[in-house]
């Protein structure tokens, strides 16, 4: 265990200068800054991905699972390096992939947080009202979430596309890469707390798919009708 506060005290000291920095970057818009809040965000994902790896799926802080309380924290300077990254990026492809980066972490963040909920309801015997939380998250904060990205997606990287179909093809791409990115890193959590990977029946792989599909496809359609109701100009 020592090990472990050890590498618990590392991350906080690395959280705090990352989160720090990151925000001083935006305040000062200094390239040096920029780079010593990388260094730090940096170093910071590293322990915490040792922390992942070494910590048991039981280990809890203020009864929370600890990696999930560490996410948190985490996820704040990984934004906005991937933020910072997309507005110095020259290419189109970069702007995108580190846009749908910053996109993934809010993702992450999402389930983490819907998680921990879950958990604790679960901890406390309120199983229906942990059940209802999941189906509310899939159903209704994902799409919206996802209807987030693809309104700021098509207002960034396609302000001048016209063709409403052009930009929901373009916008399902992104939108699928997120979900697939995100369910994988789901299993390589899961597998690094619990040392196996979770082999499900025949009937939720499928399941997960539709569910996926479900999310992509409507927020989707609803980010980009809200963006095409802006945008007059933009035909079906």
């Amino acid at each position: 265990m020592g090990f472990i506060y050890v590498l618990l005290a590392a991350a906080v000291l690395f959280v705090f200068f990352a989160i720090l920095t990151s925000i001083l970057t935006i305040w000062f818009r200094n390239k040096a800054m920029r780079i010593i809040s990388l260094v730090f965000t940096v170093f910071a994902f590293i322990v915490y991905i040792i922390l992942v790896v070494n910590l048991d799926g039981a280990d809890e802080i203020f009864g929370i699972s600890a990696d999930k309380l560490f996410f948190f924290p985490v996820a704040i300077p990984l934004y906005l390096q991937s933020y910072f990254a997309m507005q110095s990026a020259t290419k189109t492809f970069a702007r995108k992939l580190f846009f749908s980066l910053a996109s993934l972490i809010i993702v992450r963040l999402l389930s983490v947080i819907i998680g921990t909920a879950a958990d604790v309801l679960y901890k406390n015997s309120l199983d229906e009202i942990a059940l209802a939380l999941w189906k509310v998250n899939s159903y209704v904060f994902f799409p919206l979430l996802f209807a987030g990205i693809s309104y700021v997606f098509a207002k960034i990287f396609h302000p001048d596309l016209k063709v409403f179909k052009e930009l929901v093809i373009k916008t399902l791409i992104v939108l699928a890469v997120i979900s697939v990115a995100d369910e994988l890193l789901t299993m390589l959590v899961m597998y690094t707390k619990f040392k196996e990977f979770i082999v499900y029946d025949l009937y939720t792989y499928p399941l997960i798919v539709v569910i996926s599909l479900f999310q992509i496809v409507v927020g989707s359609l609803l980010g980009l009708y809200l963006y095409k109701n802006k945008h007059d100009n933009i035909s079906v």
